[in-house]
């Protein structure tokens, strides 16, 4: 299994099949999101892979009941989600991040390596989809890395029309290459 096959099996795992995940791609400041079942992962990868190394790739984290009409969707478009996430910016002290997320009382069920930083996803026990709980989870999670970093924090990336990177591409954000 690739990583992004791996990936998107973990962070949709209990998606229903009827639901649509995002994809969203920034090439030079334009903004590009597209739809795809959540059944259908090798569509998504396959978007994905097309793009190659010209875009900095996104992938929302909650699935939605149909395609908004426009951009990425909002927090309204959410039906749920089977992961609970952090956005951890430990771009000097990645071990030393990793050693914080994994001593926590619940250690992530993933953690990936964003460019920049970290992303630390958990795995729940089923599709949630009681917003609000998900919501305040995931601040939780925020505040109790950020309680147990001095230098490097988790980002306000707790919002329900998330997208985070999609492992196996690179970070764009700068002009150096990153994984």
């Amino acid at each position: 299994m690739t990583q992004m096959q791996q990936y998107l099996a973990t962070i949709h795992k209990y998606a229903p099949s009827d639901a649509f995940i995002g994809l969203t791609t920034i090439v030079n400041q334009r903004v590009t999101n597209q739809w795809f079942p959540a059944n259908k992962h090798s569509d998504l990868i396959s978007a994905a892979l097309k793009i190659g190394n010209r875009a900095n790739v996104y992938v929302r984290l909650t699935p939605v009941a149909k395609p908004p009409v426009y951009g990425r969707g909002t927090e309204d478009d959410a039906i749920g989600t089977s992961v609970l996430w952090v956005d951890y910016d430990a771009y000097l002290h990645q071990v030393e991040a990793i050693a914080t997320l994994l001593a926590m009382p619940q250690a992530p069920t993933m953690i990936v390596n964003s460019g920049f930083g970290l992303h630390a996803y958990w795995l729940l026990d089923q599709f949630c989809t009681d917003l609000d709980a998900i919501k305040a989870c995931n601040i939780g999670l925020m505040q109790a890395v950020n309680n147990t970093s001095l230098e490097e924090y988790a980002d306000s990336c707790f919002d329900l029309a998330r997208v985070l990177r999609l492992p196996a591409t690179n970070n764009l954000k700068t002009d150096d290459l990153f994984e």
